[in-house]
């Protein structure tokens, strides 16, 4: 890999940093989060994103640079098939615009945290930016792009954006020429993406197919949700 490039994860977790640094000795890593508040506790975005930053601190000082580029919440940045929220995400991950800027993630959760109704799933898009206002993680030709988010029903339009030359959902400005590769693949009819980690998991004996073979005609079932808020 030229020493240019770059690694770039858009990622809801730790997951993969580790495995990165060794890929890029001479590049950049940039991590693009997304905070959550419904799978864990709404404000845990400022917990999880301390450890983060204290991770990639870590990271620079080994010689390797890698730092938080973009954020926002999971909700307002990335969701299959809404293409202004999808739109959103684009420009603050690739493009490197959003209405906020600050100088770390950890300052930008906290104050956009402490905004009335403010909520992690729907925390606005924001850019990290350097001494001159400059955003640190715009995506660049020759970039490489790591999704690890494995939520299909969060990423195949923003695949479909970073993949198809013919996109046109919304107007990408500048498209960047770069390697593209995910985790899971999001769409086994489209081939979307086109380049995956691990391999999609073939399935038979689903439920609908065990149930029209016993001749059962109906059946209706329920997802409850129970969501544990420990006392205080």
């Amino acid at each position: 890999m030229p020493p240019k490039d770059k690694v770039r994860v858009f990622i809801n977790g730790r997951n993969g940093i580790g495995g990165l640094t060794g890929k890029v000795p001479q590049g950049q890593i940039r991590v693009h989060i997304l905070t959550d508040g419904r799978d864990v506790l709404d404000g845990s975005s400022v917990g999880y994103v301390e450890t983060l930053e204290n991770d990639l601190l870590e990271l620079r000082g080994k010689g390797i640079d890698a730092q938080i580029a973009s954020g926002g919440g999971r909700m307002y940045v990335t969701m299959d098939r809404y293409e202004d929220v999808v739109k959103r995400g684009w420009d603050a991950q690739v493009l490197g615009e959003a209405p906020y800027k600050f100088k770390s993630a950890l300052e930008a959760v906290k104050t956009l945290r402490a905004q009335p109704k403010a909520n992690d799933q729907y925390l606005p898009p924001f850019v990290i930016v350097d001494d001159n206002g400059k955003a640190v993680g715009p995506v660049l030709d020759g970039d490489a792009v790591v999704t690890i988010n494995f939520r299909a029903d969060r990423m195949v339009m923003l695949a479909k954006a970073l993949e198809y030359a013919d996109f046109n959902n919304f107007d990408r400005v500048p498209v960047p020429k770069i390697r593209y590769v995910v985790m899971l693949q999001y769409d086994g009819e489209l081939k979307l993406p086109s380049r995956y980690v691990v391999s999609p998991p073939e399935i038979d004996r689903i439920s609908g197919e065990y149930l029209v073979k016993n001749g059962i005609h109906t059946f209706a079932c329920r997802q409850v949700l129970y969501v544990f808020q420990p006392f205080s």
